[in-house]
């Protein structure tokens, strides 16, 4: 079973070295996009001598919550997608991630899940109102990577304002490129088919509503591929949510302790991520988690045995 890791980097190349290491198998492939804000030596330095790592040449300049994200996972897509290598399955994970089942049993799962598509999302036309108010918002320049409190953050934030006042709402059901769409959302980090990463991007090369939608859209990394699968005919080998359901609820795949900001882990939360049987756990820093990579490791070690 061939596996394509997707992978985006913008801080914290060692670590980078140690995912790509600890993923490492002859059937494991690596695409890595990294931040075009960033200087890219440092990650292929941390990758050098390793076998089945490729870089994206389509890096972009990645605003938090902004259509560049979007972009980032279509290029990484498209990266896979065209290698020809024919993967079996794919996955969108961070840099920051780590791995805590081996890897003989992360084969072992995809090969007992059929046509599962590891993906989950809940719709925002049955949300509660305060989330319904916040994804109708229209959010213009998204893709501005702009200082909190200056003056061009403070005029971005008085347009929104202006816009609403004025009525303007996006509509969380919608018509687009001939197809009726309801909202997703979902977490940027999922697993997916190749029929899935086909229709996306087959979709892609003909949605150009769909994409003046999401460029003024929230965070729409986490709604974009997710709305598009769950208006389709793959939504029955997805997973629905229903009700509330925070950061760590749709991050299905991936243990993440989030507060106020994503928790560094470290060797306090080992128990924690063990017992959430999750397959990766984020965020994982250089340093700060040294020890902690040290458990897993033996672990999965053990698991391979």
């Amino acid at each position: 079973m061939k596996i394509a890791y997707l992978i985006s980097a913008y801080t914290n190349p060692p670590h980078l070295g140690d995912l790509v290491d600890a993923l490492y198998t002859e059937d494991s492939f690596f695409f890595i996009h990294v931040d075009l804000k960033v200087d890219i030596t440092p990650f292929k330095e941390s990758t050098e001598g390793r076998k089945n790592v490729f870089y994206v040449s389509d890096r972009q300049k990645v605003a938090w919550g902004g259509w560049s994200q979007v972009m980032t996972q279509i290029a990484l897509m498209k990266e896979a997608r065209s290698s020809q290598i024919g993967f079996d399955y794919h996955f969108f994970i961070s840099a920051q991630d780590y791995p805590v089942w081996s890897n003989s049993r992360i084969m072992s799962y995809l090969s007992s899940i059929g046509d599962r598509e590891l993906i989950c999302a809940k719709c925002m036309c049955e949300a509660s109102q305060h989330e319904k108010g916040e994804y109708s918002i229209i959010r213009p320049l998204n893709d501005y990577q702009l200082r909190p409190h200056s003056l061009a953050s403070m005029l971005r934030v008085m347009l929104r304002k202006t816009i609403k006042a004025l009525g303007f709402r996006k509509k969380l059901e919608f018509d687009a490129d001939g197809h009726h769409y309801k909202l997703y959302k979902g977490s940027d980090w999922f697993g997916f088919s190749p029929r899935l990463a086909d229709f996306v991007l087959d979709r892609w090369e003909h949605s150009a509503e769909l994409k003046r939608y999401y460029k003024t859209s929230v965070i729409p990394s986490e709604t974009f591929i997710h709305t598009l699968v769950f208006n389709s005919e793959l939504k029955d080998e997805c997973i629905l949510r229903e009700g509330r359901t925070s950061l760590s609820d749709a991050t299905l795949l991936t243990f993440i302790d989030y507060g106020k900001q994503i928790k560094i882990l470290d060797e306090s939360d080992y128990d924690r991520i063990i017992k959430s049987d999750k397959i990766f756990c984020r965020k994982v820093v250089t340093g700060a988690s040294d020890i902690l990579k040290k458990k897993i490791d033996a672990r999965r070690a053990a698991e391979e045995q």
